[in-house]
């Protein structure tokens, strides 16, 4: 467990590296779960004293991804969705590109394999390659992914995690939606220049709308490493499927040379040779992180609500899981 000089530790890195407020939370090998906060909810002047808490909901970007994966694998378990039939019929995004989409599966999509870029507001909106062909890292992806899941099952992305992941699991404060609830205690996110009006969507994004608290994604890191979530002992979603390219997430132009240590399976990305399991999200303003171990059945995650937030969050989550330092470089992480 995380001890007290690391935790001060913790709490003094946000004023050192611009950080408004954080939230960690660790799952032991015992199955407990604990939470340590530190700074603000907000520097806006109004809200100096509204300081971050074990219940205090963030956007945690696409740490969005794995809930949905496992809604996806869920469904696919129980035969009510395909992960290997061609989904253009069923997404609207992917129809609209034609051939070059026809083959894509949700077993591209959820190991980013699908040929289709990360936003589309950076790369053209198109199959970049074959899908199957490689790795490259694709939100745009996970969108089409819950189109599909939406159009076969007739529910919402909210619906579906809702039934079949946040409510099983207690996870009372967690939405792809912005919920009225979340109103007394929320983050806000900050920018370079201070913090940034909050996006509240009405629509859920399965890539990165999700909203949840630091004790809520610990009840789902607890129930992943005690092989609760899946009806199978070897938990797909947690097997490498593809090898990642060396030098960062994205490679849309060619075949890049590939990491000699991560890969990516059915929704986590993984460190092997360690049984390691992880996961990013950077939305504006937000960063957030987690790593978990298979093999010492424990995780660590950490919530920010700063840009600058990702490299004190890697600094907390690497110290306790050493093996996964090269998602720093791969990240663009600065040591």
């Amino acid at each position: 467990m995380t001890n007290d000089g690391e935790l001060s530790l913790f709490s003094a890195s946000l004023t050192a590296q611009r950080v408004a407020g954080a939230t960690l939370v660790e799952v032991a090998s015992d199955g407990t779960v604990s939470v340590h906060s530190a700074g603000k909810r907000s520097t806006a002047l109004e809200a100096t004293e509204a300081t971050v808490d074990a219940q205090t909901v963030f956007e945690v970007a696409s740490l969005s991804k794995p809930c949905f994966a496992l809604a996806v694998l869920k469904l696919a378990l129980s035969g009510e969705f395909p992960l290997d039939e061609p989904l253009q019929r069923y997404s609207e995004n992917l129809r609209g590109l034609g051939n070059s989409a026809s083959t894509i599966t949700a077993r591209h999509l959820l190991s980013h394999m699908s040929g289709l870029p990360n936003w589309r507001t950076k790369h053209a909106f198109r199959v970049w390659f074959p899908p199957g062909d490689r790795f490259s890292y694709s939100s745009e992806g996970y969108f089409c992914l819950q189109q599909a899941a939406e159009a076969v099952t007739g529910k919402s992305a909210e619906q579906l995690a809702q039934e079949l992941v946040f409510q099983p699991l207690g996870m009372q404060r967690t939405s792809y939606v912005w919920q009225s609830r979340f109103e007394e205690n929320h983050a806000l996110p900050h920018e370079s220049n201070g913090p940034e009006a909050k996006s509240k969507p009405e629509l859920p994004n399965a890539s990165a709308s999700l909203h949840t608290t630091a004790a809520d994604y610990g009840l789902f890191l607890r129930a992943l490493l005690r092989g609760e979530l899946l009806e199978t002992s070897a938990e797909p979603w947690l097997a490498p499927v593809v090898a990642v390219p060396a030098a960062n997430p994205m490679s849309l132009d060619a075949p890049a040379p590939l990491h000699p240590q991560l890969s990516w399976g059915l929704g986590w990305g993984l460190v092997p040779a360690a049984a390691l399991f992880l996961h990013w999200g950077a939305n504006p303003g937000f960063r957030a992180l987690v790593v978990g171990s298979l093999q010492e059945r424990r995780a660590l995650a950490v919530f920010t609500n700063a840009a600058a937030g990702l490299q004190l969050a890697a600094d907390r989550v690497i110290r306790a899981f050493p093996a996964a330092d090269p998602v720093r470089s791969w990240l663009g992480i600065s040591a």
